[in-house]
């Protein structure tokens, strides 16, 4: 039987104290309007839990949840908020608890015991009693009564059993996943702030959070000193960053620190990965260490071997390493690209040698593997690792050459089946420019291509200059039996047609006919 409901008022001078609790350690704005109704109404039917535990970063509403919930729960709340006296400093939260205010808490316990058949207490900021907590916090559990509920807040894993306790039933776990905005909660609060955005720029910016009340506050407040800032908004806008730097990295030792910048280059960590990126030994242990420090970095196995940061926070920490570090970022690049390489993992490998800007690698990983990327969707991908080159660089790597004029090229040849021959053209001439010394083949199918628009345009000069160009290329490269060319023969044909060219017009006929009857099955 559940005990008896007390009413918190007038309760020997035991009550909520919601002014407190939302003065934690949540930005003000943020948590006004940060209401969760659904979380506040789990944590107060959770009455069989000795344990409620609220897991997650700065900016997140753990203060404000637990108000919320002294609202809605009829047992009488009492608060330990450790970090309350000093808020109006800057470093607040930077320091830890003075040891005697943390131990205060198994004597709360006591007293409401000697009061209430049933209560919660709160111990908010938890993280600031360090490690005085696992003995004051399992004392505090021994003393709670049947019904009752000690509620931690923190910013870190609590050294405490919890592990035993979850699988007793008698823990209740609210993380930053259930905490994340959604994105009608992020649009009020955007609304709050004066910034409207559309539905699609909306959910753009809760992604790229993943739903991070503090971050969506500080990208409102950037929108309003610069509309634009919105659309590139992430870890490395200074409002961010030093938020981030502050509240996460600061507190950190300075060891935790220079590892999670150094293996920022990594986009999954694992002991392995970032042993081979740092040259060293003993990653598996500082990525344990740093997980039970900042829930900003996650594990994505089940066995907890592989850990991913925040999207936001590691954004922050390559910024920071682009900045300090910038020629060690290179170095510990080419590493990554090697190690993803060694697993076959040649997208990754890629994706490190082009951040790199090692033209040569980039070249010789991307080129065997063309084909898979650009008929896969992924040409994206493929332009945005050689926009790390100039057209100069791409032009003096043969790999790099073939594999920007190919993509240029089907680019181009899909705009153009989609209509837009605007963004077709600027992309085939794109593949023209940079086929034109190392690659004729596929300079030949680009000025084709891109003659077959000028038709459709009706521009026939335009069609007979870039058919022209297309010829000198077969002829000065000896290219007339080459199958993949018969698309440039039939363009050159129905070209000379239409300026009365017709001999010419029916030997290029001919020519392309008798390429495609080559090329058999291909073309199908």
């Amino acid at each position: 039987m559940l005990p008896r409901r007390v009413h918190r008022s007038g309760q020997n001078g035991v009550k909520p104290n919601p002014h407190l609790a939302v003065a934690g350690d949540d930005l003000a704005s943020p948590s006004a309007i940060l209401r969760r109704p659904a979380l506040s109404q789990r944590l107060a039917e959770a009455r069989e839990s000795a344990l409620a535990l609220i897991v997650a970063p700065p900016g997140y509403g753990k203060s404000t949840l637990l108000a919320e919930w002294a609202e809605r729960d009829e047992r009488p709340f009492a608060w330990l908020a450790l970090g309350q006296a000093d808020r109006r400093t800057a470093s607040a939260t930077l320091r830890p608890a003075p040891p005697a205010a943390a131990e205060r808490l198994p004597q709360l316990v006591r007293k409401l015991r000697a009061r209430h058949s049933s209560f919660v207490a709160v111990l908010d900021d938890a993280h600031l009693a360090s490690g005085a907590l696992r003995d004051i916090g399992q004392a505090a559990l021994e003393e709670l009564p049947e019904g009752s509920t000690l509620a931690l807040a923190s910013r870190t894993e609590p050294p405490l059993p919890v592990g035993r306790l979850r699988a007793h039933r008698l823990l209740t776990e609210i993380r930053m996943q259930q905490l994340a905005m959604s994105a009608s909660e992020a649009a009020a609060l955007l609304r709050q702030a004066g910034v409207e955005l559309t539905s699609e720029e909306l959910h753009v910016l809760v992604s790229r959070a993943e739903g991070w009340p503090a971050a969506l506050y500080l990208a409102a407040l950037a929108a309003r000193e610069e509309p634009e800032a919105l659309a590139g908004f992430g870890g490395d806008h200074h409002l961010l960053f030093e938020y981030l730097w502050d509240e996460v990295l600061a507190p950190l030792p300075a060891e935790l620190i220079s590892f999670s910048v150094r293996t920022s280059v990594l986009d999954e960590l694992s002991g392995m990965s970032c042993d081979s990126v740092l040259d060293q030994q003993g990653s598996a242990v500082l990525l344990e260490r740093l997980s039970r420090l900042t829930p900003l970095l996650t594990p994505v196995d089940p066995a907890h071997h592989r850990y991913r940061w925040h999207r936001l926070m590691r954004e922050a920490l390559r910024a920071r390493l682009e900045r300090i570090e910038p020629e060690l970022e290179l170095s510990l690049r080419l590493r990554a690209s090697g190690w993803y390489s060694g697993r076959g993992d040649t997208r990754r490998a890629t994706d490190q040698a082009a951040a790199a800007r090692d033209a040569q690698l980039t070249g010789e990983l991307l080129w065997p593997h063309i084909l898979d990327h650009l008929t896969q969707g992924r040409d994206g991908l493929v332009r945005g690792w050689l926009s790390n080159f100039g057209d100069g660089v791409i032009a003096d790597h043969p790999p790099l050459t073939l594999s920007a004029s190919l993509s240029a090229l089907l680019a181009g040849v899909a705009r153009h089946l989609q209509g837009d021959r605007a963004a077709a053209e600027l992309l085939l001439d794109e593949g023209i420019r940079l086929a034109a010394n190392r690659a004729p083949v596929l300079s030949a199918l680009c000025l084709a291509q891109r003659a077959m628009i000028a038709i459709e345009r009706e521009d026939w000069p335009l069609a007979a200059d870039l058919t022209d160009r297309a010829a000198m290329v077969v002829d000065e490269w000896h290219l007339s039996s080459d199958p993949l060319l018969a698309v440039v023969f039939s363009v050159l044909a129905a070209s000379r047609a239409h300026e009365g060219r017709i001999d010419e017009s029916k030997r290029d006929l001919r020519s392309g006919i008798k390429l495609l009857e080559e090329l058999g099955d291909f073309v199908t």
